[in-house]
């Protein structure tokens, strides 16, 4: 057989990914495709269909085809064995059959095409060996994979460790009435429905390869620090009350999360946690913030970027309102005569975002 393509497409002929085994410009392999559609009989159940010049050899995906390209000489029967290869190698970099999904992981996909069909002619691989063959497993790899998780973990911790000092000496200058110390990073927190941004400030994203690019700036606000990693990530936030005279309870800072990447695995935590698989949401949830209960901090790991993880939205309820207004006396508006009254006081969110 020559196999002149291979393409996984939408049902309408748009290429997702595709790999050319032959000479082959790329106008020419998106025509082919975009004809493929308009072959197929309505209501007939093929597995090929033919033109003048090549044969569209395919299988569907749920809302997509994967698609081989031959010429019409080739051997069907080899064609469709090449085929079924061909469509049990997506499930394995794939967790969805999805535009998006296949878009992530067209390189791997292209990888392993690569394995399975060379100039054109079939390899005689299987699966099992699709897969050492693109993983390139070796004992070197590994050791020098293991040193540097190793120097990541200590950079990291390092790091950690500079922002807690960093964290610890604003809060010693704010108590002594100094001017507190400048802190790098960028981003903004932004509160509506209430002066209440004093309350629960700096939001800290740790990642383990700080090399990569910053995301963009955000208009300025209260502190936050963040950087960038490529796979997995640190994240580590931190709340302190600087308003010592309220009490908030029932406190719930949630945090949105990536979708398809599992769930967070959990470092250090102050107070609970749950895990919203449905909502991609983490909730942090913390019984009361006092005077006593003034600083904490919960630390995960999972993969993503660093704009996945806004807007963060916090929600309590106090029983001391913000501004400390009290009603001290009622009377009547005709004699001026004092009311028995009482009050009921309640401190609510309607929406407090971190962006």
């Amino acid at each position: 057989m020559v196999l002149l393509a291979a393409a996984v497409c939408t049902k309408a002929g748009k290429a997702i990914v595709s790999r050319q085994f032959v000479e082959m410009t790329r106008t020419r392999i998106e025509g082919l495709l975009a004809a493929f559609p308009k072959l197929m009989n309505t209501g007939k159940q093929h597995t090929f269909v033919e033109t003048e010049s090549v044969r569209y050899v395919y299988q569907p995906m749920e809302k997509l085809y994967m698609v081989l390209i031959t010429t019409k000489n080739s051997n069907i029967l080899e064609d469709l064995e090449t085929l079924r290869l061909f469509s049990r190698v997506i499930p394995e970099y794939c967790r969805a059959l999805e535009e998006n999904e296949i878009s992530e992981h067209c390189f791997d996909l292209i990888f392993a095409f690569d394995e399975i069909v060379a100039l054109g002619y079939r390899e005689n691989v299987n699966l099992a060996q699709i897969r050492t063959f693109t993983e390139m497993d070796s004992h070197e790899e590994k050791v020098f994979r293991a040193v540097r998780e190793t120097q990541e973990r200590e950079a990291k911790a390092e790091m950690r460790r500079k922002a807690k000092e960093l964290q610890q000496a604003r809060r010693d200058a704010e108590r002594q009435g100094k001017k507190a110390p400048g802190f790098g990073g960028f981003g903004s927190s932004t509160v509506s429905g209430g002066s209440t941004a004093a309350m629960i400030t700096d939001t800290i994203i740790e990642t383990d390869k700080p090399k990569v690019a910053p995301a963009p700036t955000r208009p300025s606000g209260p502190s936050k620090a963040l950087k960038l990693g490529a796979k997995g990530k640190d994240v580590n936030i931190e709340y302190e009350l600087q308003e010592d005279n309220l009490e908030l309870n029932d406190v719930v800072i949630t945090i949105p999360l990536p979708s398809g990447v599992g769930a967070p695995v959990i470092g250090e935590i102050d107070g609970e946690y749950r895990h919203d698989s449905r909502r991609n949401t983490l909730e942090w949830c913390l019984p009361v913030i006092d005077a006593k209960n003034k600083s904490g901090s919960l630390e995960f790991s999972i993969a993503g970027q660093p704009n996945d993880f806004f807007p963060v939205q916090v929600s309590f309820i106090s029983k001391k309102n913000y501004c400390n207004i009290q009603v001290t006396k009622v009377t009547q508006v005709d004699g001026n005569s004092p009311v028995r009254f009482s009050t009921e006081t309640t401190f609510l969110v309607d929406k407090y975002e971190i962006l």
